[in-house]
């Protein structure tokens, strides 16, 4: 029946039951048989370290304030915080990797109207991971907080200046970041 592909006729879409290379027309590069995995990464596999850092965070909270009256350990929180680190750090070289591999897919991706709305999920990952560092290591800190503001201010004047010159559904607008 219909919805194999999702029906979103999008960049990516289009492998059947057959389990064939990536497709999507023009796309750059051809395709090894190992590679057609790598074409369907999400670039919403980055906003995972959303969720994990901000439980890291509110964890750690608990675990020094009013929780830590109540038995919550901070090193849980310390310890969400390190596998959110992780966990940015493998998706951000997913996607890199598919960045290098298949710049056609990515740039597919980034004029979508909606998925280009999970592009800044990697900015505020690491905003969120210069929170997460400051405790232990300033500089560091610094370093994250910066290159989250400058990236998440050049997403922001990109996708809020398409979302003005091109006509984007309302239903397409997710500011959510």
């Amino acid at each position: 029946m219909g919805g194999e592909n999702g029906g979103s006729g999008g960049a990516g879409s289009g492998v059947g039951r057959s389990g064939g290379g990536p497709t999507g027309a023009g796309s750059p590069g051809g395709g090894d048989a190992g590679e057609g995995w790598l074409a369907h990464v999400p670039v919403g596999l980055i906003a995972a370290t959303m969720g994990l850092g901000g439980l890291g965070l509110a964890w750690r909270a608990a675990g020094q304030g009013l929780g830590s009256g109540l038995g919550w350990p901070a090193a849980v929180g310390e310890a969400v915080l390190a596998l959110a680190a992780q966990v940015f750090a493998a998706t951000v070289l997913l996607y890199g990797a598919k960045a290098w591999r298949r710049p056609g897919l990515v740039a597919a991706e980034f004029e979508h109207p909606v998925r280009m709305n999970f592009f800044p999920a990697a900015s505020i990952g690491l905003l969120l991971l210069a929170v997460a560092a400051r405790p232990h290591q300033r500089q560091l800190a610094e370093a994250l907080w910066a290159a989250g503001a400058v990236l998440h201010l050049g997403f922001a004047i990109t996708i809020i200046g398409r979302w003005i010159t091109r006509n984007v559904e309302i239903t397409h607008s997710s500011p959510a970041w």
